[in-house]
């Protein structure tokens, strides 16, 4: 953003070019002088938050101090505590006592209720009350001045919440930050894409060009426009002509998946592969090795637990099969009935693994695997409690896609538990999988290669049907295929299994869909329903499934009534 400062109306000293951290210091002078304001000057005139931090810094003993600063530091110091002590610090050695008097007996009069925030916030992240973690974050912040509460309140909107809800958070933790602004706006800018917030991102992308200052946040702005325009070509050309990839391609995945997107648009799938490959490489972390996750489903398959005692929970089912077979756009569905409480994808088994097994136990405790078993069961449940929040759910089903891999561990943990089971096209879902970004760990890094993907999928389907060889009441299999094209059946089947009835709210799953926070990669398609029809793009990528490959795949695509 460029910014000329004007010396004639009192600014602080300087001339020349800002950054985005250094314009939003000085915005409390801009106000007012220009006719024209950009959509980042509506905001900073609007947002308290940011007005806070801005007025804050202003009032730093060093930097001038101008009448107009002191009226919005004193119509301020009425909503924060933090800018009550920036005040008092700035006027304690005026003339002003009477003024110092104010600010005290404010801060006197509103402690007593800043004093509770802290245990509010406590009791905010016990419930999982996202919407009360933010705004205790927020009033926080305007108690301390301590801007980690601003990124917290940002994090929190930007990975539970609904959208618009995680806009101007963002906004907020991007105008306060200390460290690498452009990689603060490519994180801002990420989050728009996710939740195809076209017309903010288009907003913020303005700014960007305007500033000049950030290359890399102004190519990504303008190339995912392009694709967002449908104009791949030019897409492509913006991303090469700048040395964008070359300089990006190693370290962030979304650059070379960027190209990959334009090129398969554009029918040139080999070269499509190749930026894939790349996207796999920039994400993957030596932390997680691939063979790992196998590695730790065997373990748990092992442990020698006994019967415990009945598991009276029969209103809790798991929806499962592979991750990218469906079960986004099955668990949207049926959240939208008012009776089902959905858990998406919150680790309430695998997360809590290790907190049951390495309590400390009495020494003389026998049968110690089934007291630890028993504790998992427990704190699983109360995990999943804590995030089903419909209070009148007659169902509550933990939507967790790769858990099916420890179905032998939980044969052990819930031996009557019944299951959702999606199924849709082998070499799809491994496709699929491999052309995402994901969040590494243990379970995700095996798809960033196209064989590690196969092994997981062999062995997650194999472990599941040796468990479940044939027809059994305990799981209702539903195909991915048949789900889009023969919606109303399929779902009045799954309703029978939970034992709800069809509500017509569920047609409307879409609209429903809007309202809930973006989880996986599966959200943007959900929310367009089902006339995108049934997605199949795996023969455009037929070449990177090798000999080793198809062994792994093609019993299953056998199994499933897929042509190899």
């Amino acid at each position: 953003m460029s910014t000329q400062i004007d010396n004639s109306a009192d600014f602080p000293a300087g001339s020349g070019q800002l950054s985005l951290r250094q314009s939003l210091m000085l915005f409390t002078q801009v106000v007012g002088q220009s006719s024209s304001q950009s959509f980042l000057d509506r905001l900073r005139i609007a947002d308290p938050v940011v007005r806070v931090f801005a007025l804050a810094e202003l009032c730093e003993p060093e930097r001038p101090f101008p009448d107009q600063v002191l009226v919005m530091a004193e119509q301020y110091a009425l909503q924060s505590s933090h800018m009550r002590q920036m005040l008092t610090l700035r006027i304690s050695n005026s003339m002003r006592s009477d003024l110092i008097d104010s600010v005290v007996a404010v801060e006197r009069r509103e402690c007593a209720e800043d004093s509770k925030l802290p245990e509010q916030l406590m009791l905010a992240q016990r419930n999982c009350d996202f919407a009360a973690q933010l705004s205790c974050h927020e009033k926080l912040f305007m108690q301390t001045g301590n801007p980690r509460h601003i990124t917290e309140a940002a994090k929190i909107a930007r990975n539970e919440m609904a959208w618009p809800s995680p806009w101007e958070p963002a906004l907020r933790a991007l105008f306060t930050a200390t460290g690498d602004i452009e990689q603060e706006l490519i994180t801002v800018l990420e989050m728009l894409v996710r939740c195809d917030a076209r017309d903010e991102f288009e907003a913020l992308a303005r700014e960007i060009d305007m500033s000049k200052l950030y290359p890399n946040a102004q190519v990504f702005s303008i190339a995912q426009l392009c694709f967002w325009q449908k104009d791949y070509r030019m897409c492509s050309h913006v991303l090469k002509s700048t040395n964008f990839l070359a300089v990006n391609e190693d370290h962030w995945a979304i650059a070379p998946n960027l190209a990959a997107r334009c090129a398969e648009e554009l029918g040139d799938f080999r070269q499509a592969a190749v930026w894939y490959d790349k996207q796999n490489k920039a994400q993957a972390s030596e932390a997680f090795p691939p063979a790992r996750f196998i590695e730790r489903v065997n373990e748990l398959a092992s442990l020698e637990i006994t019967e415990l005692p009945t598991d009276p929970r029969t209103n809790y089912f798991i929806m499962t099969g592979f991750t990218r077979s469906g079960t986004t756009l099955l668990e949207n569905v049926l959240a939208a009935h008012p009776l089902i409480a959905t858990c998406e994808e919150r680790s309430s088994l695998v997360g809590t693994v290790a907190i049951a097994y390495e309590t400390t136990l009495d020494p003389t405790a026998s049968n110690s695997l089934n007291i630890r078993a028993e504790i998992h069961r427990k704190l699983y449940y109360q995990n999943l409690d804590r995030f089903a929040n419909n209070p009148n759910a007659k169902v509550v089903i933990d939507k967790t896609p790769i858990i099916s891999g420890n179905i032998k561990y939980l044969e052990k943990l819930f031996p009557n538990k019944r299951y959702i089971f999606s199924i849709r096209n082998p070499y799809d879902v491994v496709l699929s999988n491999w052309k995402q970004i994901y969040r590494q760990n243990l379970a995700m890094t095996a798809f960033n290669n196209i064989h590690d993907a196969c092994v997981l999928y062999d062995h997650v389907m194999r472990s599941w049907f040796d468990v479940f060889p044939g027809e059994t009441d305990r799981v209702y299999y539903v195909r991915y295929d048949e789900l889009v094209t023969d919606f109303r059946r399929v779902v009045e089947g799954a309703l029978l299994f939970l034992g709800v009835q069809w509500t017509d709210e569920l047609v409307n799953f879409a609209q429903h869909s809007a309202a809930r926070n973006v989880k996986t990669p599966s959200y943007a398609k959900v929310r367009q329903g089902l006339k995108i029809g049934v997605q199949s793009s795996w023969q455009n990528f037929d070449f990177l499934f090798d000999e080793k490959c198809r062994a792994l795949l093609d019993p299953w695509s056998k199994r499933f009534g897929y042509a190899a």
